[in-house]
Parts: structure tokens; C-alpha cells; sequence
């Protein structure tokens, strides 16, 4: 009798389906992009985890590994909202596609970690972006992360989801399937006629701690590590000598704390988030 209840336990939980969110966090996004990364890694940059983007003006940087050759897609958090950018469709690395489904407008948190993947480009040293048509979701819901998982799924699949509606009751639904099953598959939509011009910011890239432009101060510094420029003098101490920048490679606060080699960071990351996810259990 105790083996015949242990097999019905055992084949109870084989069934059991997890539940389905009814909203996004971090560690559902995580999620996607774990399928996302094994997937098309090795094609496009981005798809790093949400949590390297997250820093502290005047005390950190984004830790996101920089683009380089590759063109990115990636989902941002913007601070409680998602937002999915890339620059997979544009002729030029610097011209970034956001598609955000509630505001038109690129926020400060958004310029910053796009700065932070395209950082191996010194030149330009500005970036083009353009808010696509994708301004759909309703006032006072938190879906944000359903679209910003649709767009990116698009993205990667590239097929540009500008200008597509896609449909709320379904979404769900299409995560589970992504994270659970690991189809890759476009989230249901349809086009829509839009008339309206598309809005472009074109905004100077930020650096350093402060998390300014490269004009607030006349002298800069890169760190050969990280590869993050600092403004020399009013954010981080000058070298002691010229001598000194010849017989040794100047390196900036946060990779003298905590070094940072590619890759370093997110598994750490990585890591920890498996860790609570394990203790979620």
C-alpha cells in the first residue's frame, strides 16, 4: 500500500502544471531569457540578465557586457516597467528601436544601459532613438512584461513588431509555452494602420559614475577592464605621475573592488539568482 501511495504522489507531481502569472517580475524575465540565450546567444548581444543593468548614481555602473560587433536585443527595466529595445533592424549600431507599450518617450534609465551595451563604440558618441508604434497597453494594468517579451521574441525571430497589436488574452499563455515547453514562437498580433510619425530622441551617451555625458568634464579616463570612460579629476582621482600611466594600466573603483572580466558578473548573477529561485521552491 505505502509503494502504490508513493507512485500516486510521484505521478501527481509529473501532472501538476505551474501556474501561469498574471504579471511579469524579474525572475520571470530571467526565465525567457535563460530559452532566449541558449537559443540565439551566439547571434545577437543582449539578452544579459535584468538585474546587471541596476546600479547606483555616483556609486556603480551598469555591468552588462558591451555589444561589440554584435547587434543586441534586449529587455530593459526601466524602474517597475519593461521595455524592449534593439538595434537589429536599422542600418547603424547607434540607432536603437524601442518598443515600449506605454510611454513614447525614452527614459534616463533606458539611455543609460544602452549606453552601457554599445560602450565598446567610442564613436558616435550619441544615440539615435526611435519609439516605434507600440503604445497599446490599458492605463492601470501591469502587462509590460508581456510586451516586452512579445517584442523581444519578435525581435530575435526578425520580424519587427511595430505597429502590431497583439492580443492581451493570449500572452500568458505564450510565456508558459516559451519558458516551460521552450517554443520560440511569435506572440499573436495583427497590424494596424497607424498615420501618426514615429517620435526620434537623439541623445549623448552617459558614462562614468556620475552617469553623464562625456562634456561634463574637459578630461576623461577608460578603464582597459570594463572599457567604461570616467571623468578624470571631478569623479575619480588623477594617476600620481604621467610616469605612473606609462608603467602600469590605470583601472577604475569598481574593477579595483570587484574586478570585472567578461562574463564574471552575470554568472555571479546567474548564480545568485538560481539560488533564489531554489529557496523560492
Amino acid at each position: 500500500m505505502c509503494r502504490k501511495g508513493k507512485k500516486d504522489v510521484k505521478s501527481h507531481k509529473s501532472t501538476s502544471k505551474k501556474p501561469i502569472p498574471s504579471e511579469l517580475n524579474s525572475d520571470h524575465i530571467e526565465d525567457v531569457l535563460v530559452v532566449l540565450r541558449e537559443k540565439y546567444g551566439q547571434t545577437y548581444a543582449g539578452l544579459q540578465s535584468s538585474i546587471v543593468g541596476q546600479c547606483i548614481r555616483y556609486c556603480s555602473v551598469p555591468k552588462f557586457q558591451p555589444a561589440g560587433k554584435k547587434r543586441f536585443v534586449h529587455i530593459f527595466n526601466t524602474g517597475d516597467h519593461w521595455v524592449c529595445a534593439t538595434n537589429v533592424f536599422a542600418s547603424k549600431s547607434h540607432t536603437v528601436y524601442v518598443y515600449d507599450s506605454l510611454y513614447a518617450r525614452v527614459s534616463n534609465s533606458l539611455i543609460l544601459q544602452v549606453s552601457s551595451l554599445l560602450r565598446a563604440e567610442d564613436k558616435p558618441d550619441e544615440i539615435e532613438f526611435c519609439v516605434r508604434h507600440f503604445q497599446q497597453q490599458q492605463k492601470g494594468t501591469r502587462l509590460c512584461g508581456f510586451y516586452a517579451v512579445a517584442a523581444c521574441v519578435s525581435c530575435v525571430l526578425q520580424q519587427d513588431p511595430t505597429g502590431r497589436v497583439f492580443d492581451e488574452s493570449q500572452m500568458p499563455q505564450y510565456f508558459y509555452d516559451l519558458v516551460h515547453r521552450g517554443a520560440v514562437r511569435a506572440f499573436p498580433s495583427m497590424p494596424v494602420n497607424v498615420s501618426q510619425p514615429m517620435p526620434t530622441e537623439t541623445h549623448a551617451k552617459v558614462h562614468c559614475l556620475c552617469h553623464k555625458e562625456s562634456n561634463a568634464s574637459p578630461h576623461m579616463i577608460q578603464c582597459p577592464r570594463c572599457q567604461y570612460w570616467f571623468h578624470l579629476g571631478s569623479c575619480v582621482p588623477e594617476p600620481a605621475t604621467p610616469r605612473t600611466l606609462r608603467k602600469m594600466e590605470w583601472i577604475c573603483p569598481s574593477c579595483t573592488l570587484h574586478p570585472f572580466t567578461a562574463g564574471r558578473y552575470e554568472a555571479a548573477t546567474r548564480l545568485s539568482y538560481k539560488i533564489s529561485r531554489l529557496f523560492s521552491m
